[in-house]
């Protein structure tokens, strides 16, 4: 205590610091204390020096302090930490037997004894106003990161969403209040008071917003009402939140170093064009696609766009000069080779490729015919004026709805008539469809289309007396265009040019989409052998009219009757002009030849022409990729000399490499090894494992019995069994993942198989249900169970024909599906032996009795060679 008081400029103990006086001081004057004799006083020392507690223990006031000298009671708190003549304790107070203890209990309650208290133990913490000031403003800070935190998530969760934020009113906060009310605030809004029932941290916050609010109603400002939801930190939010993922998507461009542009625009609702900028690259060896921006576009030149665009990967810090691709619509201000955007970025980097959208480029080919006739353009017309006559009452739809359910079952009683639509690709497809149905179909049922419908639906609109006279009149007129052979072959001709493009244009947006030259090829060879097949078509047409004509609902529709054939109608007379040598108006033609000539060869002649003209301008890429389809490595393997060597130049020449020449070489010793892996993985799958362990042998035979039963449940068996096939080739490397090492399957699978994988959804299915049983990490069968078999000659073929030699005789473990994977070639009755050879893989297998001298053969065998003769299971033969 001493040296504190010498440290303290040795203050007297009853001479209290000045109230500006540093902290320091006035701890050390209180340290000091209490200055608490205990003889020769006038007052009982244990009343006033300590204090009773309820529970009869004495606790010291450790800050009542005596003077001898002036006989005065000071309080050392006070003394330090208060004002002047702010309580009689910090100037002394004289002793008074009477009062003296009803004053010590006073004081001890009083603010400026209680705030004393308080300065004295928050210095004595450290706790100075600067660092309670800082510790709140970090309590606040972190609340108010909780609050965020929330908000930003459901931010986030309508964006996910594609919902709209905001509501059109009653927004502000203390609209909130009333959580009984119906007011629909917005979905931003209604979420945070959802989660805010369950969270109190929202809760309190909004509570307190609440009140704010209530605050500044009516006045101007906002002034210090912060609740973090309104529209102004909303738009924040949601502009960081952007801005942070362009500058990741930004960061992982320039890692690539390379990248390709897609670009659109459109017309919103608001009557602003808003252009697209979606950016392509691969990181990783994974292809990306990502939105980059969506701006306004304020005039549609191209250098007006290649400025926006400019701009925008300016800002992001992306080298146009890394450009090597853009595609665009085929507009002007886009694709133009002069002016166009495309012609501006070119200048920047020239050797970028510029590709039209080949799924627009369809769209706008089928676009094209449907309108490219007379025929044609009533028969899309008469398409879309028949769906707007339904669809323009409820009473017409209800007519319709009526007789469809009578006819159709299950979801197709809710079938409606498509209309037609401009932006929406394939939509006249489906328009024609929804009246024709299967017989769109190779495998038509002709019971189940929708025609038969639509002719008593517009039989009953022009007949019942109910209907008014302008309705009943646009229905007899739809009916009689739906009733003539014109529109019914010209729907047929459109319904088998639609039956492959459609497919096509499907396969164009899927992301599976890999080189489509052989794609494009084959439809253009599709849509030329249909140019003469007018006489399939019209066929079709008759085979169609003939049976709807001896369809019992169509013969109760009075006096409706479809034509069979062309009505013929008189053609004018053209007049030979002075001059003309020769009178080049046929009298003598057929309606059918005349309709062959005039819209059936007319609509394919546009269509190759267009399909040509449209798809030509990147014919030098696609011979480029077609160099690298893995289909051909084997046929470039056999012969080098097919590889034109102007494609890899062409390569080089556009990825800065060295030398085309480096890069054939480097191909060819690729294709080599990959040859090389795939006819070792093939020959293994030819065989069938038998592991020196149980368990292993156990485990391959479940691998190879299992999945040739999902074969069979996914409709693949005659895929599987078809030589030479896609599927089948497939699925035969399939089962060459038995003879990977474990750690290697799923590298395999993920890496090469999937790429080679034919695009059905059947093989999908069956790829989905190998991960989940046999190849995922969590998977039933993981490789570690089944993989690194050993290799046996016998061929690895259906389940269901694991051993002929069996004495086995149960007729459950044969089926048709499985049998028919053998093909019997040759048969020696001596001992009853049959020599197949595997559908599956090519491979020869001998089969024989299990005692070769016996004349009778073995019944098992007898069921499996008729199951192979007759293509029939075993409960289907006789014996």
């Amino acid at each position: 205590m001493d040296k504190v008081i010498e440290s303290s400029t040795a203050i007297s103990l009853f001479i209290p610091p000045i109230f500006s006086s540093h902290h320091q001081i006035k701890v050390a004057f209180v340290n000091a204390h209490p200055c608490q004799p205990q003889s020769n006083v006038p007052f009982t020392s244990n009343k006033v020096y300590f204090r009773k507690m309820p529970d009869g223990k004495y606790v010291n006031r450790k800050w009542v302090t005596y003077n001898k000298t002036n006989k005065k009671i000071y309080c050392s708190l006070c003394m330090a930490f208060t004002r002047p003549n702010t309580t009689p304790f910090s100037e002394g107070v004289e002793i008074n037997l009477k009062y003296l203890y009803r004053q010590l209990e006073k004081h001890k309650n009083s603010i400026p004894h209680d705030n004393a208290c308080k300065a004295y133990f928050n210095i004595s913490s450290e706790q100075t106003i600067t660092n309670s000031l800082s510790s709140h403003r970090q309590k606040m800070v972190e609340l108010n990161r909780e609050i965020m935190t929330r908000i930003v998530d459901i931010a986030l969760l309508i964006a996910k969403q594609g919902l709209a934020f905001r509501g059109k009113r009653n927004e502000a906060a203390y609209s909130m209040s009333d959580l009984t009310s119906n007011l629909n605030q917005g979905n931003f809004l209604e979420i945070v008071k959802l989660v805010a029932k369950y969270d109190p941290v929202l809760q309190t916050h909004i509570n307190n917003s609440i009140k704010k609010s209530l605050i500044k109603k009516g006045k101007a400002g906002r002034g210090s009402c912060v609740t973090f939801l309104s529209k102004t930190t909303l738009n924040k939010i949601l502009n960081i939140t952007g801005n942070l993922i362009k500058n990741k998507i930004a960061n992982e461009v320039i890692q690539s170093e390379q990248y390709s542009l897609e670009i659109d625009s459109t017309q919103d609702t608001s009557v602003m064009d808003q252009l697209c900028i979606c950016i392509r690259y691969v990181l990783n060896g994974k292809i990306n696609e990502r939105m980059l921006a969506l701006v306004e576009s304020k005039s549609g030149t191209g250098k007006a766009l290649y400025k926006i665009v400019e701009e925008e990967l300016e800002s992001l810090n992306i080298p146009l000069t890394n450009l090597i691709g853009e595609s665009f619509d085929g507009a002007a201000s886009m694709s133009g080779c002069y002016n166009g955007l495309q012609a501006h970025l070119k200048k920047i980097a020239p050797e970028s490729i510029f590709t039209h959208c080949h799924t627009h480029v369809l769209n706008l080919i089928v676009s094209d015919v449907t309108s490219c006739c007379s025929s044609a353009q009533d028969l899309f017309n008469l398409l879309q004026k028949t769906a707007v006559f339904f669809s323009d009452s409820y009473k017409r739809t209800g007519i319709w709805k009526k007789f469809l359910s009578e006819d159709q079952t299950g979801n197709d009683k809710l079938r409606k008539i498509q209309k037609l639509g401009t932006t929406r690709w394939n939509s006249k497809d489906a328009a024609l469809k929804s009246i024709f149905g299967p017989w769109s179909e190779s495998s038509k049922n002709e019971n189940s289309d929708r025609y038969d419908v639509l002719l008593e639906s517009l039989y009953f609109l022009g007949s019942d007396k109910s209907i008014d006279s302008s309705t009943a009149s646009d229905a007899r007129f739809l009916l009689q265009k739906w009733t003539s052979f014109e529109t019914i072959i010209t729907s047929f001709i459109f319904l088998e040019i639609f039956h492959y493009t459609t497919a096509v244009s499907k396969y164009l947006q899927s992301k599976e989409l890999d080189f489509i030259i052989n794609l494009i090829k084959t439809l253009l060879s599709d849509i030329r052998k249909g140019s003469s097949n007018y006489d399939r078509v019209k066929e079709k047409a008759i085979n169609f009219v003939s049976i709807k004509n001896n369809c019992d609902k169509i013969k109760k529709l009075e006096n409706i009757f479809i034509e069979e054939t062309f009505i013929n109608k008189r053609r004018p007379k053209i007049k030979k002009m002075p001059g003309e040598k020769a009178l080049d108006d046929v009298r003598n033609i057929s309606p059918h030849d005349y309709f062959k000539v005039n819209t059936h060869r007319r609509i394919y002649d546009v269509l190759i022409n267009v399909f040509e003209k449209r798809f030509e301008k990147n014919e030098k890429i696609y011979e480029v990729l077609g160099t690298f389809n893995t289909q051909r490595f084997i046929e470039f393997a056999k012969s080098p000399h097919l590889i034109n060597d102007d494609n890899f130049k062409y390569v080089a020449f556009k990825s800065n490499a060295e030398s085309g020449i480096a890069l054939k070489k480097e191909f060819l010793q690729f294709i080599s090894y990959f040859n090389q892996t795939f006819n070792k993985i093939a020959h293994k799958s030819n065989t069938k494992s038998q592991s020196h362990d149980d368990s292993s042998a156990e485990s391959s035979d479940n691998f190879e019995t299992i999945t040739c039963k999902n074969i069979q449940q996914n409709g693949l068996s005659v895929d599987y069994s078809t030589k030479d096939s896609e599927i089948s080739k497939w699925l035969i490397h399939c089962y060459g993942l038995v003879f990977l090492e474990p750690e290697n399957v799923s590298d395999f699978f993920t890496l090469i198989l999937m790429e080679l994988k034919p695009d059905d959804n059947r093989v999908t299915k069956f790829a989905d249900y190998l991960v989940v049983t046999y190849i995922g990490e969590d998977s039933m069968f993981p490789p570690e169970m089944w993989a690194s078999a050993s290799v046996e000659t016998k061929c690895v073929v259906d389940g269901s024909i694991a051993s002929m030699n069996s004495s086995a005789n149960d007729k459950s473990t044969l089926n048709s599906e499985g049998s028919n994977n053998l093909v019997l070639t040759g048969e020696r009755k001596v001992g009853w032996t049959f020599y197949y050879t595997c559908g599956v893989c090519r491979a020869k297998e001998m089969i024989e009795s299990e005692d070769p001298n016996q004349l009778t053969m073995n019944v098992n065998l007898e069921a499996v060679t008729g199951a192979v003769n007759s293509g029939q299971g075993y409960s289907q033969l006789d014996f």
